[in-house]
C-alpha cells in the first residue's frame, strides 16, 4: 500500500457536506443532502462513494477543516468521494420482485 491513496483512491472530486454545530438536526440534514447528491451523481454516471473516515478525520482536527475553508462552527456531516469509474457492469444484480402492500 506504500505510495497509494488508500484514503480518496486519488477521486477527482470530493464533496464534504458541514453545518453549523448549533444546528437543530445537522446529522439527519447532511445524510439527507448527502444521499440526494450522490443519487443525482449516480444518475448522471457519476460512481460515488461513501467515506466516513474523512468525516471522522476532519472533525478531530481544526487545521484540517481550516485548508478547506470549513468554518470553525461547523461540523462535517458527510463525505463522499466521485469520478467517472474504471469499469462498468453490463448485467445489473438480480432481483426479486418488490412485494408491495396498498392500503386504501
Amino acid at each position: 500500500w506504500e505510495g497509494k491513496n488508500i484514503l480518496t483512491y486519488d477521486a477527482p472530486c470530493l464533496f464534504i457536506f458541514h453545518a453549523p454545530k448549533n444546528s437543530s438536526t445537522p446529522e439527519q440534514d447532511g445524510v439527507i443532502w448527502a444521499t440526494t447528491a450522490l443519487y443525482y451523481a449516480e444518475t448522471l454516471g457519476i460512481g460515488t462513494c461513501f467515506n466516513g473516515f474523512l468525516v471522522r478525520a476532519l472533525n478531530a482536527k481544526y487545521k484540517f477543516k481550516r485548508h478547506l475553508s470549513i468554518p470553525k462552527n461547523h461540523i462535517v456531516l458527510e463525505t463522499f468521494t466521485a469520478g467517472y469509474p474504471v469499469y462498468s457492469y453490463k448485467n445489473r444484480a438480480v432481483r426479486e420482485k418488490a412485494k408491495v402492500n396498498i392500503i386504501k
